[in-house]
This record gives structure tokens, C-alpha cells and sequence, in this order.
């Protein structure tokens, strides 16, 4: 039996940008991918600190090493430069 578990990405104004359902155990930033959020310049390998995101309860994490275990919000807002999401196109 597959279990799941769902990660939603909300902006800095509290706004649902969306919800993907993964399977749980999934890398988080596997998640996020689905939001058009792409790796840093390591590729994923946690060499650059380029996939840290920050979850609701103000956790930062390191998204590529992250596995997805409960439901999760991830802000979009991050509390370091440089690190954003980008439009999905």
C-alpha cells in the first residue's frame, strides 16, 4: 500500500500557489520540481546550499536531502539571498 503525503508552496503573502501529492519518503525537492523550483548548481547534491527552503513552522532544509514524511508547506519566501523559486513555464 502506497502511502501519501502532500506538499503545498505558498508565496510571502500566505497564498496557495499549489499542492502536489508524492509518495511518502519522496525527496522534497523532487516535490518542488513541480513548482518549476530547480536545483542549485550542484545538480542536488548538497555541495551548494542552492535547494534550502523554508517550511511553514520556520524550519530551513535542505531540500535535496529533505524526504517528505507529512504533509508540508513550503514558503516561497526564503530567508537568504538568492534562493527563489521560478515561474513554472
Amino acid at each position: 500500500m502506497t502511502l501519501w503525503v502532500k506538499v503545498t508552496c505558498v508565496d510571502g503573502a500566505g497564498q496557495e500557489l499549489g499542492t502536489v501529492e508524492v509518495e511518502k519518503g519522496t525527496v522534497l525537492l523532487s516535490a518542488l520540481q513541480e513548482f518549476g523550483f530547480a536545483p542549485g548548481p550542484c545538480g542536488g547534491y548538497g555541495s551548494c546550499g542552492g535547494c534550502i527552503v523554508e517550511l511553514a513552522d520556520g524550519r530551513l532544509v535542505q531540500s535535496c536531502f529533505f524526504c517528505v514524511n507529512e504533509d508540508l508547506v513550503v514558503l516561497r519566501r526564503t530567508r537568504l539571498p538568492g534562493i527563489s523559486f521560478r515561474a513554472a513555464g
